[in-house]
């Protein structure tokens, strides 16, 4: 098992750290648990061989649609397809390190076959409103009426249109439950713009 990289900085940009003598190594992923990735997948590339100028380049070039991605500024819009405690438990941790006590607007939806209430128990201490979605229909999905939430949404688009609505330029607006929410979601916020 790889050993703990040790982080140097991060930001809305990305990470910068140090592993195993390779110094100021830079990923654009987010998220501690992101840091073990990085450093699976520098041993990974050393067994095979690369040298230190492809390790460097495969980390700042890598790049996970709807893993805590930020794709709006003023307001911070992030997507992530967490659908499980353990991708949540993931997500507010990263929130937390990056947003240290900002409430956060999330639109939740999930599907029926996935644990939503532990997922919702662990966001909720973020939570500064909570506006309950669906993912695309499927006869998986979830009603958005089965989530608590402050807001329920009739799809998605009017969820998004209901966080910008509320949110104030300084805000996070998150995304999650879901990863069938990341394209549409993406595609609604830029709509906005």
């Amino acid at each position: 098992y790889p050993s703990v990289p040790e982080l140097i900085s991060r930001g809305l940009d990305g990470q910068v750290f140090n592993y195993k003598g390779f110094e100021n190594l830079f990923t654009p992923a987010l998220g501690s648990h992101q840091l073990l990735n990085a450093a699976a997948a520098i041993e990974a590339a050393l067994i095979i061989g690369a040298n230190e100028s492809a390790i460097r380049t495969g980390l700042r070039n890598s790049y996970w649609p709807g893993r805590i991605e930020i794709i709006r500024k003023n307001p911070i819009v992030i997507l992530d397809g967490s659908h499980n405690p353990g991708s949540v438990r993931a997500l507010a941790q990263t929130l937390e390190d990056l947003f240290p006590s900002k409430k956060i607007i999330f639109i939740a939806g999930f599907h029926k076959d996935k644990d939503y209430k532990t997922s919702l128990e662990i966001i909720k201490p973020l939570s500064k409103f909570l506006i309950a979605s669906t993912p695309p229909k499927t006869e998986r999905t979830l009603p958005p009426q089965a989530i608590p939430g402050d807001f329920t949404s009739r799809d998605l688009s009017e969820a998004v249109k209901k966080s910008l609505s509320i949110a104030r330029e300084d805000d996070i607006i998150c995304v999650f439950g879901s990863l069938y929410n990341i394209a549409p979601a993406g595609k609604f916020f830029r709509a906005e713009l």
